[in-house]
């Protein structure tokens, strides 16, 4: 929500304090509907939606309480103001027990309201966000914390999204260390499979002769050593995902098998002649071209279009520089807490040595790195020495020859680092200094993941 486009109903039956209301919220840009009816208003607030209700108390048809009471019913997001000339202490407390946002006695000044107004709606915006992170988070954490805000990490979410609300098969392809079961996870856990098992097994770890097994179980005597019945991961997938993982490594023989159970939904145990039934989601995932694998006839072209109804491409890290400072400070809270360091934050030349890192090894290598550092320093903050990277030509490129946007953040942020240096940590003091307004230089921080600290 724009805070300069928001949309306020006002209702107030007092028709010169009913412009002075409607001429000052025009003024701030505000999209402002007035009326001087009570059951005109719970009309509009049944069939629109507003940012923001202000309502008088004393309305000739209905009263402003039930209509605030009506709105918080049928709109959460809408904030609500009433105007009363009962301003005793146990009536406000009772219109804030009922879900009211705010209230104002009269007579009252019309500068006092407008700042209501535009702290409210800041409010509203601020819970709609935090609600909105809430379910990305019951779903994104659980699966294994998806970190990204570049725009492909963006629209690799917006598939899982997409994918989660069905049962397709997902092929999920990227580069060594990309996070590609971390994806696999986010579409399970935010599926209706969510209560099921998730497994994942490494095609590639397994010999060949203990695979299809592996996969499909087999029967007492089957093969020799086979001493009892036992179930593969398939069938104990049961009503959950199955992750094959380098699924380009499966022998012809077992992609053979696999074909078959993606195409009846049964599976036949090794050394059984009798098949079972399954309900199993499929996501596989590998870090080669698959298309060339078919094109070179390891890979079966037929069960390569039963596995690939969805690709999800995740793409390397050193594409998306722009989600390394987030990922990098995920890691430094998880294992300064691990390790019991005291350490909140990386120096600018810290974080620009690992923004211009290539990370053939991903998000993997990131962390690998990380947790190194945290092991060597002798500082609550990460420096350039402590990071197990060589120094190149690249950590003594000037900020022009790096892409503007990443240049600008860059000295956006080592600018506010200094800015809190110079003025002792104090957030208001250091926004004075640099000619900010507080809320703008707090925001900053907040964007380049600046923690202040608080001892």
């Amino acid at each position: 929500m724009n805070l300069r486009t928001a949309k306020i109903l006002i209702i107030e039956d007092n028709e010169t304090l009913l412009e002075n209301l409607e001429y000052l919220l025009r003024a701030e840009k505000y999209e402002v509907t007035s009326l001087m009816s009570g059951a005109a208003g719970l009309k509009l607030v049944e069939s629109n939606v507003y940012d923001l209700v202000v309502s008088d108390f004393r309305l000739p048809d209905v009263t402003g309480d039930v209509i605030l009471k009506r709105i918080r019913a049928i709109s959460p997001y809408t904030a609500t103001i009433l105007i009363t000339a009962y301003g005793n202490v146990d009536h406000a407390v009772e219109l804030l027990r009922h879900g009211i946002d705010d209230y104002i006695t009269k007579p009252f000044e019309l500068k006092d309201l407008a700042y209501r107004i535009e702290r409210l709606l800041e409010q509203q915006k601020l819970r709609r966000r935090v609600d909105t992170l809430q379910k990305q988070l019951q779903h994104v954490n659980v699966a294994g914390s998806i970190i990204g805000q570049s725009h492909l990490m963006q629209q690799v979410l917006r598939q899982v999204a997409m994918v989660a609300s069905t049962d397709v098969p997902v092929i999920v392809e990227g580069e060594s260390g990309v996070g590609k079961e971390l994806v696999a996870r986010a579409i399970h856990f935010s599926s209706a499979r969510r209560q099921h098992p998730f497994l994942p097994v490494n095609c590639g770890a397994l010999p060949d002769s203990l695979l299809e097994s592996e996969l499909f179980g087999h029967v007492r005597g089957a093969f020799t050593g086979a001493d009892r019945h036992a179930i593969g991961l398939i069938e104990a997938a049961s009503g959950g995902t199955l992750f094959l993982d380098e699924v380009t490594e499966l022998t012809l023989s077992t992609q053979v098998k696999l074909l078959r159970t993606l195409q009846e939904n049964e599976i036949r145990r090794v050394g059984s002649t009798h098949p079972q039934k399954i309900d199993v989601r499929f996501i596989a995932a590998t870090n080669q071209n698959i298309e060339d694998r078919v094109a070179s006839g390891d890979f079966r072209e037929d069960l390569y279009y039963r596995l690939n109804v969805v690709k999800i491409i995740v793409p390397p890290l050193q594409d998306r520089p722009e989600d390394i400072p987030p990922l990098a400070l995920h890691f430094l809270q998880k294992y300064s807490q691990k390790f019991n360091k005291a350490v909140r934050d990386f120096s600018p030349a810290a974080m620009q040595a690992l923004i211009r890192h290539e990370w053939r090894g991903n998000v993997r290598e990131l962390e690998n790195v990380i947790q190194k550092a945290l092991l060597v320093t002798q500082t609550s903050t990460i420096q350039r020495v402590d990071l197990d990277l060589p120094h190149s030509q690249n950590d003594r490129k000037p900020a022009g020859f790096l892409p503007y946007q990443q240049a600008k953040a860059e000295f956006e942020r080592d600018y506010l680092i200094r800015a809190l240096q110079e003025s002792n940590g104090n957030a208001r003091e250091a926004a004075r200094r640099s000619g900010m307004h507080w809320k703008n230089f707090w925001q900053k921080l907040q964007k380049h993941h600046i923690q202040l600290q608080t001892s």
